[in-house]
């Protein structure tokens, strides 16, 4: 596709030259001729001032990229529709997409191509010419070793699940917003038992607005297959959508999301930063219990049933089964900071149980619609 299409198609000022043609999609270091990358971080500039790509998308203050340019106000957004005309071509060049998650265990030949939401898990080996697809997952013994621990703990690490520049792009968006739009609270809710939630969160319709990559990334249907596979049934995005995808960040010291269910089956949650476990932040669990919203027993749960503790990193995401295991996050303390994202997932049989969204809508606002 030449560059002038893609530039009228995502609405950015083209400087260079609107004929070059572009197959693909890379990372600001990965690109080369022919692909189309992108800059937000100023982190970077050394990377973008010695890219081989044939273009990038960058904001329009950014400094020149020694290449063709798109300008936008909202690169992230941009790139996000970049992909959607970009992403599924059958032709891809040599290197892993910035989109894609592989393991620090895996092997992947140097002329092999994993497209964007690919997952490769831990020990896979990628041979030589191989050309992965969006979407693919290779690697099903690390699936199956996840589904065995989440069948019996109801609580799963996915360790890395988020590359590098992926975390570094999500981090960028989602702290922006939480700096912008985030919302302090300090209060107990009556029907988790009287547990706290001291936080700042932001809901569902400001992300939708602010977000495309969260919003990309929950609705890309690579998520509902992984994760299908781990939970060992068919889930689906949810149907009420200010529980698609919520921001909630820990920062002074006590700050904690208190012992809680959730109305629906499974959630995602994406780790974007991270305590030291000695600083609290990590999570906990009580597999195995249940929620009376007209009768609460927090204490009744924890006499009854085995915590179990978890401390992912930034990079991380954990799955739970959040219906019938009770959780929180241990309260931090010190001069320490916890992010993530939190995304909501619906079992088959969720999709028509009647449900209410107390705690979801006091503490991120309800949601709206998507576009």
């Amino acid at each position: 596709m030449k560059l002038r299409d893609i530039a009228a198609q995502l609405g950015c000022r083209l400087e260079g030259d609107g004929e070059i043609e572009i197959h693909s999609l890379a990372g600001i270091e990965q690109a080369r001729a022919g692909q189309l990358t992108f800059f937000v971080n100023p982190r970077y500039g050394a990377e973008l001032r010695r890219t081989s790509a044939s273009a990038v998308i960058l904001g329009e203050r950014a400094e020149a990229a020694p290449c063709a340019m798109l300008r936008t106000a909202n690169p992230y957004l941009a790139f996000a529709r970049a992909m959607e005309l970009l992403a599924p071509r059958p032709a891809a060049a040599p290197g892993i997409h910035m989109l894609a998650s592989v393991a620090q265990t895996a092997t992947v030949a140097a002329d092999a191509s994993i497209g964007p939401f690919v997952s490769v898990g831990l020990g896979a080996r990628i041979g030589a010419r191989t050309m992965i697809y969006p979407h693919g997952t290779i690697g099903d013994e690390v699936v199956a070793g996840y589904r065995e621990r989440f069948a019996a703990e109801h609580v799963v690490v996915l360790a890395d699940l988020l590359p590098p520049e992926l975390l570094e792009a999500m981090r960028d968006e989602a702290f922006g917003i939480v700096d912008r739009f985030g919302s302090s609270h300090r209060t107990t809710f009556a029907i988790t038992d009287g547990t706290p939630r001291n936080m700042t969160t932001v809901g569902q319709p400001v992300i939708k607005a602010e977000g495309p990559l969260v919003d990309a990334f929950y609705f890309a249907p690579a998520l509902l297959a992984l994760t299908s596979r781990i939970f060992d049934e068919q889930v689906h995005t949810c149907p009420y959508p200010g529980e698609h995808y919520v921001i909630s960040r820990l920062t002074d010291s006590g700050d904690t999301h208190g012992w809680h269910w959730d109305d629906y089956t499974y959630g995602i949650i994406l780790v974007l930063e991270a305590p030291d476990y000695r600083d609290g932040g990590f999570i906990q669990g009580v597999a195995g219990t249940s929620w009376d919203k007209e009768n609460p027993d927090v204490h009744g749960a924890l006499l009854k049933g085995v915590v179990r503790s978890y401390a992912p990193k930034a990079g991380d995401a954990y799955l739970i089964k959040t219906d019938t295991t009770m959780h929180r996050v241990y309260p931090i303390r010190g001069q320490s900071r916890r992010t993530i994202v939190n995304m909501t997932l619906a079992s088959t049989a969720d999709l028509s149980r009647e449900m209410t969204h107390e705690t979801n809508d006091t503490l991120f606002g309800g949601g709206e619609e998507p576009r």
